[in-house]
């Protein structure tokens, strides 16, 4: 299984992810972004595992950005912490079907724990 992460803000929930990733023996490779065209780019190259893509303190921007890529997200377990509340951020994550979606200022330990859980289920 391969984690892609995109995290644009290079912010506290990028060393959990690293430490999940450095420990966890299913994950076969894992990716961290700081722009959505290197993220993107990666969506788009082939890969013949299961994908788990990480999209951290999604804005309502960048989810309208991701949307209009909406067909790299369909063979995807997508995982996305929303940078705010709004409802129109919230509508806009639902859009790209994620596994899990949680907010910024939540439960880091839970996010930890829902991604070993799909990273469990992985082959």
């Amino acid at each position: 299984m391969e984690l892609i992460v995109l995290d644009r803000n290079s912010g506290s929930l990028s060393g959990p992810l690293r430490d999940l990733a450095a420990r966890e023996n299913k994950i076969s490779g894992s990716m961290f972004f700081r722009t959505m065209e290197g993220f993107i780019s990666q969506l788009r190259t082939f890969s013949n595992c299961s994908r788990v893509a990480v999209v951290l303190t999604a804005d309502l921007f960048l989810l309208q950005d991701l949307c209009r890529c909406g067909d790299l997200f369909q063979n995807l377990q997508v995982v996305l912490v929303l940078a705010d509340h709004d409802q129109e951020t919230l509508s806009a994550g639902h859009r790209l079907h994620p596994r899990f979606l949680t907010f910024a200022d939540g439960d880091v330990d839970n996010l930890m724990r829902v991604l070993e859980r799909i990273l469990g289920q992985g082959s």
